[in-house]
């Protein structure tokens, strides 16, 4: 579906034709969140790689999911006590296989907080939100220009 019949399909609803500036006015609010939420995730995820401790963890086992493979990881932190977590995200092929290794950060404050060291753990979520908000305030400016171009051809 192409873009432009996209805009009509929301535009045009019921039959009755709406202002493309209120759906401008939506997509903007819409893409305003989404953006400002990949920022906050970009900055947790900085915290996490500039404060929490890095080591290597052991993949105790893998569960398939969907869109790939969720590793059960286990580390030892400064202390010499063992945590385990499964990870959020799932990869395909998995990241290592039962019995691997794989770079994990962890709170020292809470040593049981760990997370994988990877693209896909620390970067994809918040790189997706901010391409969602980009689309969407990029969206917002193809209405609120349509509406302006509406309302010059109609003298309004």
């Amino acid at each position: 579906m192409d873009v432009l019949r996209y805009m009509r399909m929301v535009v045009v609803t019921s039959g009755r034709r709406h202002n493309p500036k209120i759906a401008a006015r939506i997509l903007c609010v819409l893409g305003i969140l989404f953006v400002l939420a990949s920022a906050a995730w970009y900055i947790l995820s900085w915290q996490r790689v500039h404060t929490w401790t890095q080591t290597t963890g052991t993949v105790t086992e893998l569960r398939q999911k969907r869109r790939g493979y969720s590793p059960t990881v286990m580390y030892i932190d400064a202390q010499n006590s063992v945590h385990t977590f499964r990870a959020v995200s799932a990869q395909s092929p998995a990241i290592a296989p039962v019995g691997g290794t794989v770079s994990v950060y962890y709170n020292p404050q809470h040593p049981d907080q760990g997370i994988l060291n990877s693209f896909v753990s620390l970067w994809f979520g918040p790189m997706m939100f901010g391409l969602a908000g980009a689309i969407e305030l990029i969206l917002a400016l193809i209405f609120f220009l349509k509406s302006k171009k509406e309302r010059s051809t109609t003298g309004s």
